[in-house]
């Protein structure tokens, strides 16, 4: 009986090995599973750190693209804005000249035609006896 006790401590003691020597297995499998795990996190975000920091970079750098396209056409709308309000300034300004130079001229003719009856005028008032 001493010795059947003794024999069932030993296998009780071997399954009980075994499952500590089965268990540290599963663990240090899980360890490194887990390290395996934190190593691609790891380079994952590392992996999406690089990617926003070119995302980033494009973003910029299409962002100051746009504000120099819109700085070109704001300054050339501008420029036509100004090409536009010069020409009309000079249309108005000979326009204005013209007119003064018909004036001119119309009072010019006035006058002179003034200047023909007044003569008409006198002539035929020093005919008249």
């Amino acid at each position: 009986s001493s010795l059947a006790d003794i024999d069932e401590a030993e296998e009780q003691y071997s399954m009980a090995l075994r499952k500590l020597i089965t268990q540290e297995l599963y663990l240090g499998m899980h360890t490194l599973t887990i390290d395996k795990l934190l190593d691609q996190y790891e380079k994952d975000v590392e992996q999406v750190k690089f990617e926003f920091v070119d995302e980033r970079k494009k973003i910029i750098q299409d962002q100051d693209t746009s504000v120099t396209e819109l700085q070109n056409i704001i300054y050339n709308m501008e420029k036509t804005f100004l090409d536009t309000e010069t020409t009309a300034e000079q249309n108005f300004q000979a326009n204005m000249e013209e007119l003064r130079d018909r004036y001119r001229e119309d009072i010019q003719q006035y006058q002179l035609d003034v200047e023909n009856r007044l003569t008409a005028l006198q002539n035929e008032t020093r005919s008249i006896p």
